[in-house]
């Protein structure tokens, strides 16, 4: 930016590369080889994939929306009415590697722990389940690690569940 400035011209971002040790770090991936996936991913990383999302999530549905939408993947709201059926699956992504078998058949909810969202859970649950799926109820660091690393990654502590949430009354 200081460059743009003092040239008084917009400069080309390719030539200033964003550099952030301590984030690649503290969130396992590095910029570069993100940077390289996002060009041969071309902004598909999530096509053909269906995100689920509670209504008032932490962060914003719109923003979690937008994050699904430009990596090329469709966001539907999530509020528990019966009678919906799950998204398809892809099963080869845009650069014609096939997906993991468990990547085709999970199918994510992006919720916090609040007891309004985690009151939705086992309707999503068995919504999954009759569409012979397997559910993931994540947190919205999911989201955002898969989006900036640009390439689907999984650890349980991303993964949300009733014993892991601490009772309040």
């Amino acid at each position: 930016m200081t460059d743009c400035i003092l040239q008084n011209t917009l400069l080309n971002p390719d030539e200033y590369p964003l550099r952030d040790a301590a984030s690649e770090k503290k969130y396992n991936f590095s910029l570069n080889q993100a940077r390289a996936r996002a060009r041969l991913n071309k902004n598909k990383l999530l096509q053909g994939q269906t995100i689920y999302c509670v209504e008032k999530v932490h962060g914003g549905f719109d923003a979690f929306k937008s994050i699904i939408e430009t990596n090329g993947g469709q966001c539907a709201l999530f509020r528990g009415r019966p009678g919906v059926a799950l998204g398809s699956r892809r099963t080869t992504d845009e650069i014609g590697q096939v997906n993991t078998a468990a990547q085709r058949e999970d199918v994510y909810l992006i919720s916090g722990t609040d007891k309004a969202h985690i009151r939705l859970w086992p309707r999503f649950r068995k919504m999954a389940r009759d569409s012979r799926k397997v559910p993931r109820i994540v947190r919205a660091d999911w989201l955002l690690d898969i989006a900036m690393s640009q390439e689907w990654r999984w650890t349980d502590s991303l993964e949300l569940k009733e014993e892991d949430v601490p009772i309040t009354e």
